[in-house]
């Protein structure tokens, strides 16, 4: 209760209370009512008591008066109410005044016992009411906890118990989940980011920022992560309990998580370990080991490799891709530049289709039949990645038919064979350009696309056909090889292939 409200109580308001001093300091809280008449009081204060009087050190002389007046108030005292008998000193009021501290008279007689009853009465029933409260809280993250909620469903529970919006988001101010009775949360998110930086990063639980959130850290001291939200809350105490105790299950959940992780990283390594040493002896003994980590054996096996980082951080974001993309599958390191993934499926190419690795190169070997087969599977795998790195990024697993002539002149790199072909086919045409600033290789290109037709290649480059017979046969002069066979078409766009190849690289 504040000072406030107890002047308001019905026995108090009977006695006809007047406020002396102290105006600014009635929404004080109270802790305790205390009754005492003894001079000097101020050892019996603890702090948050409101003394009730019918004089005591009030009718002290006014040095004396003053200075036990000014123990009272450094104790921590919220007020002093006197009943009838001698009014207070003018310096009394003077100094009680100075130190903004509730001094107040009542004008008509009351009996202390019904103020007493009454306060203590309310002040047991809020505290047994937060400490249910507290319970209810508790039992409530504790069994989110036992049946491993999300944060979802955290967050869910937060904001009933608020009751009120909350929002989790992490060090970057980028919000992670949130959550509201009725689950309208886009108005309170308008502009979060700018909002959220005016709202300084504490340690703990604590209110800030022009819009008074209240805030708490989320991870044990050092590994913060995030940080709750509750961006509008009533009984701010009764929400402080809410989001700490939700903090404390979000960071569980996230510890259980990470032991999960690292047990099942453990259990796929070691089979994806033994199926490359080929440590299991027959098939029989690869499927019952499948079986053990919780995968079901299936038509087909795919092995997949993957590029782009380092291994911890690369086997999170593949584990993360298999979960979002609703497909089983084992994924471990395969040595310091590889992660591999093994897929069970019955229709691979339908399995891998629904796979959308962004920004990471996955390449696919061939599906084999057995599992002790899948080392096979994922060498060819090997062999896509090196050549998927050379060609122009793609969405989706690359796969062997996606390389095809590409993949085989990339990955025979820049080998003396390919750049005396090369060279025998094209070095007349590019020394042609080169002197002489034409574009013929830019017009063989363009016979290549067209299938060697004329009428597509006119259609092609806006020219009609009477005008591209002379360049072609300048083109076919320069070249030395005729144009209009498809032996020598196909020879020069491999060529030409390779040529492109080798300047990108």
């Amino acid at each position: 209760m504040t000072v406030r409200e107890v002047l308001d109580s019905e026995p108090v308001r009977r006695g006809a209370p007047e406020v002396l001093a102290g105006h600014g300091a009635l929404e004080g809280d109270v802790r305790w009512v205390h009754v005492s008449d003894v001079p000097r009081v101020a050892g019996l204060i603890d702090g948050g008591e409101l003394l009730l009087t019918t004089g005591g050190f009030l009718e002290l002389a006014d040095p004396d008066a003053l200075a036990e007046l000014d123990r009272v108030v450094d104790g921590g005292a919220a007020g002093v109410v006197l009943e009838l008998g001698s009014p207070p000193s003018p310096a009394v009021v003077a100094r009680a005044r100075e130190r903004d501290f509730p001094l107040v008279v009542l004008h008509e007689q009351v009996r202390f016992v019904e103020i007493t009853e009454q306060v203590h009465r309310r002040l047991v029933s809020a505290q047994l009411e937060q400490v249910t409260f507290a319970a209810e809280v508790h039992a409530t993250f504790t069994m989110l906890g036992l049946r491993r909620a999300d944060r979802g469903a955290i967050l869910d529970a937060a904001a009933r118990l608020l009751p009120g919006p909350v929002v989790l988001e992490d060090q970057r101010r980028r919000v992670l989940s949130s959550a509201a009775l009725g689950g309208a949360t886009a108005p309170l998110l308008e502009e979060w980011e700018a909002r959220s930086r005016l709202v300084t990063w504490r340690a703990g639980t604590a209110v800030g920022g022009p819009e008074h959130w209240l805030t708490t850290t989320v991870g044990v001291q050092g590994r913060v992560w995030a940080r709750l939200v509750a961006p509008r809350t009533g009984d701010t105490a009764r929400a402080a309990v809410v989001l700490e105790r939700a903090a404390q299950a979000l960071e569980l959940g996230r510890m259980i998580e990470r032991d999960d992780a690292a047990t099942e990283l453990r259990l796929h390594g070691s089979l994806i370990s033994d199926l490359v040493s080929g440590r299991l002896p027959d098939e029989p003994a690869a499927l019952a080991r499948l079986r053990a980590v919780g995968l079901r054996p299936a038509r087909a096996y795919v092995g997949l490799v993957a590029l782009g980082g380092p291994g911890s951080e690369l086997v999170g974001r593949l584990r993360r891709l298999l979960g979002d993309s609703r497909v089983e599958g084992l994924v471990a390191p395969l040595d310091d530049r590889h992660v591999g993934v093994l897929l069970a499926a019955d229709d691979p190419d339908a399995v891998l289709d629904r796979l959308r690795p962004e920004g990471l190169l996955l390449a696919a070997g061939e599906p084999v039949g057995r599992l002790t087969d899948v080392p096979g599977s994922w060498r060819s795998a090997r062999v896509v990645a090196g050549v998927a790195g050379d060609l122009p990024p793609r969405a989706g697993v690359v796969r062997h038919a996606d390389v095809r002539l590409h993949g085989l002149l990339a990955s025979l790199g820049d080998s003396p064979a390919v750049s005396a072909f090369v060279e025998a086919e094209l070095g007349r045409v590019l020394a042609h350009d080169a002197r002489h600033g034409t574009d013929l290789l830019g017009l063989l290109r363009a016979l290549l696309d067209a299938g060697g037709q004329v009428t597509a290649l006119a259609r092609a480059t806006h020219r009609n056909r009477s005008s591209l017979y002379p360049a072609l046969a300048r083109l076919e002069q320069v070249v030395g090889h005729p144009l209009d066979t498809p032996a020598s078409r196909t020879s020069l766009a491999v060529a030409l292939l390779a040529h492109d190849l080798g300047r990108a690289r």
